[in-house]
């Protein structure tokens, strides 16, 4: 009795710490597990792992959570078989916040077999919701639809009761599938009747995921400005609040994709002006902001003679580099400008100053640099997103020197520097969505 409430003890004190990092925090976590185990006291374990997990799969400490559930799956698997599809379940949730989709749904089947067996309907549900989104990028049908109703009647088989943050969750999956079927009216109806009243607290993370989603029903049904106007105050939210940082590239995203929609020509010419009012009134320069809401990968093929390296080529190294990066990771930076109409025969003498005053910034830091487009550079930098900052700030303020802002055809610089490792990215694609949309949340400032 002395060892089980020691045990408890420590995961009362874990559970009402202040931690001065996620990785100290994640360090007494992975002691308290250890201890669990040593102690054999599997079923505090399973509650404990259930109830603090969350926190570092959002993290850069993935890989860490990982590791540590595949060291202790075989003794779990031993001696508490009833529950280890709670462990196959979070280690789908490592894949697949990794994005790597084939591996997370092979443990997810893992876990709904075992949840099944022992009839664990929470964790199948969960199991389920995730396997089902994880197939919504390879293939989406009426059965696929059908599956997703599942995950909330699970849920409501293991507690009674559809009041709970978990029930939703489910709900929200089988919206999200709805409107990618088009089925919206549907999904608007659902929406209504689940999260329009919503009897307990929710936290801030889930309050954004709920109001996004009110936003893609707006825009699936064609009140563009409406779902605009609420996907700019997320935006503002989560590039304010750094743990949000896997929303901002959605948000951003569903921007571009209602701009591009609205700037089609076939639209009815009153939603135009209605949409080119509303960017009047965020004081934003909208015909330079296109750019940007496109998204694309620009000019592979653009040539600058005074660049070594062209943009496919510098992808493909990025990419390269990014697979083999350390631990503190490498910091992809975009940086555009904008030239006084009058002055755009200046673009490239502007744009080599900045190139140059930066490559003397980041000196041997710098791994790659290439020319992306007319008024777009970008680097591979050996160094944390705050410290790459730092140094172009820099290299920012020499440029300046010789280009006011107020007095000189350079009238705006707009700069981002994204970590793959701080972000949990993989990719050089991942990391330019979410430089991208900090460039753009400079706009909307």
């Amino acid at each position: 009795m002395k060892e089980q409430l020691r045990i408890e003890d420590e995961i009362s004190e874990y559970k009402t710490k202040q931690f001065a990092s996620i990785e100290q925090q994640y360090e007494q976590f992975q002691t308290i597990v250890h201890e669990c185990i040593h102690q054999e006291k599997f079923e505090q374990l399973i509650q404990f792992i259930n109830a603090e997990i969350e926190p570092f799969l959002f993290s850069t400490l993935n890989n860490e959570v990982l590791d540590l559930m595949i060291t202790i799956e075989p003794i779990i698997k031993e001696k508490y078989q009833e529950n280890v599809a709670t462990i196959y379940l979070i280690m789908g949730h490592c894949f697949y916040f990794y994005m790597d989709f084939e591996d997370a749904r092979n443990y997810y089947k893992l876990a709904m077999s075992y949840a099944m067996e022992y009839k664990q309907f929470g964790v199948l549900s969960s199991s389920l919701k995730k396997y089902n989104a994880s197939m919504i990028e390879t293939r989406i049908d009426s059965v696929l639809w059908e599956s997703s109703k599942y995950p909330s009647i699970f849920w409501v088989k293991n507690k009674g009761a559809a009041c709970n943050k978990d029930f939703l969750v489910c709900i929200i999956a089988h919206i999200e599938l709805s409107l990618k079927l088009e089925k919206n009216e549907y999904a608007y109806q659902i929406y209504n009747k689940y999260f329009e009243q919503i009897p307990f607290e929710l936290t801030p993370r889930f309050k954004l995921k709920l109001e996004s989603l009110k936003g893609d029903i707006l825009n699936s049904l064609n009140k563009y400005n409406e779902a605009l106007t609420l996907y700019h105050k997320l935006l503002k939210i989560c590039i304010n609040e750094v743990c949000y940082r896997d929303l901002i590239v959605g948000l951003y995203e569903r921007i571009s994709v209602i701009s591009q929609k609205i700037n089609d020509a076939q639209l009815p010419l009153e939603i135009q002006q209605s949409y080119d009012q509303y960017f009047k009134q965020l004081h934003i320069d909208k015909e330079y902001l296109q750019k940007h809401l496109a998204m694309a990968t620009s000019n592979l093929n653009f040539v600058d003679s005074s660049f070594p390296m062209s943009y496919d080529q510098f992808i493909n190294e990025v990419n390269e580099l990014l697979n083999n990066a350390s631990l503190e990771g490498l910091s992809l930076v975009i940086v555009d400008i904008k030239i006084r109409e009058d002055d755009r025969q200046l673009e490239n003498e502007i744009l080599y100053c900045i190139n140059e005053k930066l490559q003397d910034a980041f000196g041997d830091r710098r791994l790659l640099n290439t020319r992306i487009d007319e008024t777009t550079i970008g680097y591979l930098v050996r160094k944390s997103e705050l410290g790459t900052e730092v140094l172009s700030g820099r290299a920012f303020h020499e440029v300046r020197k010789l280009y006011p802002k107020e007095e000189s055809p350079l009238a705006a610089i707009y700069f981002a520097a994204v970590n793959n490792a701080e972000n949990n990215l993989t990719t050089y694609e991942q990391c330019r969505k979410l430089a991208y949309a900090y460039i753009y949340y400079e706009f909307y400032k």
